[in-house]
């Protein structure tokens, strides 16, 4: 399993602001786990934290619509490297798991992936 550093978490490695891993540290594509919920558990999180609250101000408003937007950015990146990196795999992980909400997707909802008859 690889470690996600602080440097990944916040998009500076994949701006190249450092040097990218070697290939041999990347690992392999893990769908288990938070991962099999979420494609990105790590920002659902961050989101959860941002926009959880009992008192929302203006501060905290412009803060976490700030943070959103820099989050739903850097997923749009990080998708792009996954896929020319893990191909195919990550293109059918995508398919059956939602990105950030941890909604039942299209195909979890379609009668044919329950074993219904096609309508």
């Amino acid at each position: 399993m690889v470690c996600v550093d602080h440097l990944e978490l916040t998009g500076l490695r994949q701006a190249g602001w450092t040097p990218a891993r070697a290939p041999e540290d990347v690992g392999a594509l893990q769908t288990r786990g938070l991962y099999a919920v979420v494609r990105h558990p790590l920002m659902t999180g961050l989101l959860l934290a941002f926009w959880a609250t009992p008192h929302m101000g203006r501060g905290h408003l412009v803060f976490a619509a700030g943070s959103t937007a820099y989050i739903l950015l850097g997923v749009c990146f990080e998708e792009r490297d996954l896929r020319r990196e893990f191909g195919g795999d990550y293109e059918a992980y995508a398919q059956r798991v939602r990105s950030l909400l941890p909604l039942p997707s299209r195909h979890w909802s379609s009668p044919r992936a329950r074993g219904g008859p096609a309508h």
